[in-house]
């Protein structure tokens, strides 16, 4: 496993994978990156490079995740990055993937039943993906913060919250999202839309699976110990 270090050109990540692209937008890194090193570019943004490099590696690498690196890291510094990675899936992606469906669904010849239960399970999955990150924007994230900066704060709420759960309830969903396109989609569909559609799927469930676990894995064990006064 070749791991970036602060010595690699931030070029080299994106010629690594396309598809890391997205993460290095969320620290605000844009193209026209010349040949700047990544500690020159974290140096120039004011990024955090060893945080920057874990999550990189863990974006870049699926058997890589550094826990104890990314636990000592402050959970200011990780809830920036997980509502970038919240703002990103609710103005972007996820805007993508509903015109991706329109248009496969638009190119059947006849309407089928497979339409609307395909359209049915795609909605419902959405709308409790947004709402999720909805709660940890509007309270989950705000009480971290609150209780990191004033202990005194801390009201045991996510003793008992089962974040890891819901979690999983969501990955199950989109799971059998993806299994009812591969097993009952008629062939009356464009192929290539149908490709299209389920490529981004499959996209954005690596992405979420990360972004998951780093927040099951890593902040809210972090919260739970600020809320009981300890340190991990």
């Amino acid at each position: 496993m070749n791991l970036f270090t602060k010595e690699n050109k931030v070029i080299s990540i994106v010629r690594e994978s396309i598809y890391l692209l997205p993460v290095l937008n969320r620290f605000d890194i844009r193209p026209g990156l010349h040949d700047a090193t990544i500690q020159e570019i974290c140096i120039e943004k004011n990024i955090n490079v060893d945080f920057f490099l874990a999550i990189i590696n863990t974006y870049a690498h699926q058997h890589y995740f550094p826990k104890t690196k990314l636990l000592s890291f402050s959970p200011l510094l990780i809830i920036n990055y997980l509502r970038k990675t919240h703002e990103y899936y609710a103005q972007y992606v996820v805007p993508s993937i509903d015109a991706s469906l329109t248009e496969l669904l638009q190119s059947s010849k006849h309407e089928k039943s497979d339409i609307h239960l395909i359209q049915s399970f795609y909605s419902k999955y959405i709308q409790e993906f947004l709402k999720h990150n909805d709660v940890e924007e509007k309270t989950v994230f705000p009480y971290i913060i609150s209780i990191f900066e004033n202990p005194a704060l801390a009201d045991g709420r996510l003793a008992n919250k089962t974040f890891e759960k819901e979690h999983k309830q969501i990955e199950d969903k989109l799971h059998d999202l993806k299994n009812l396109l591969l097993k009952y989609m008629d062939t009356d569909y464009n192929e290539n839309l149908y490709n299209d559609f389920l490529f981004r799927l499959f996209l954005f469930e690596k992405d979420t699976k990360d972004h998951a676990r780093i927040e099951d894995v890593i902040l809210f064990p972090i919260a739970r110990a600020l809320e009981k006064n300890t340190r991990i």
